[in-house]
């Protein structure tokens, strides 16, 4: 308990004068734009996307299959005996348990691929955020989505400026390899 009020007491002295030094520069920046507008995050996406293109494609296939057979049922179901209507409505169900198993699969090991993917991308912008901060004196940037924040000013939004500079360092990284 002392220890909480001790910092709280620090905080409330050192806050006002850093609030009231004038030297504050805020900076926002919108992470998953810069994620998804970069070169890098452009050409995971599109890598990600042509490695489970087979996979997407099986996947619409077995559900259009899943759909005619339905529709199989359901125009035959009056001409069907009991038994035979049985065996179609248990069919069906094992074919959507099989689809919803696959479908499951894959988005597991999509999820994961994204994150191999995405991993070195995270970590190279940290990096250019730091960089991008401390050059250009900001005090705080934080995420536009993930900061609690209702309402910023589109002065202070940064996302274009690091998407260029991420690009940059993205490209000189590249280049060392």
């Amino acid at each position: 308990m002392k220890k909480i009020l001790f910092v709280i007491l620090v905080m409330c002295l050192i806050w006002p004068s850093v609030v009231f030094s004038g030297n504050i520069k805020i900076g926002v920046v919108d992470l998953q734009a810069v994620l998804e507008k970069c070169e890098a995050g452009k050409a995971a996406i599109a890598k990600l996307k042509a490695e489970f293109k087979s996979l997407k494609d099986k996947l619409d296939k077995k559900k259009q299959a899943i759909d005619k057979l339905r529709a199989q049922i359901e125009k035959q179901k009056l001409m069907l005996t009991q038994e035979a209507q049985i065996d179609k409505e248990l069919e069906y169900k094992q074919k959507v348990q099989e689809f919803k198993t696959l479908y499951s699969t894959y988005q597991q090991k999509m999820r994961i691929k994204e994150r191999q993917l995405r991993e070195p991308i995270v970590k190279e912008l940290e990096k250019v955020l730091q960089k991008y901060g401390k050059e250009r004196n900001f005090t705080l940037i934080i995420d536009k989505r993930n900061s609690g924040a209702v309402y910023s000013s589109p002065t202070i939004d940064i996302t274009k400026e690091v998407i260029v500079e991420f690009n940059k360092a993205w490209r000189a990284r590249k280049k060392k390899k």
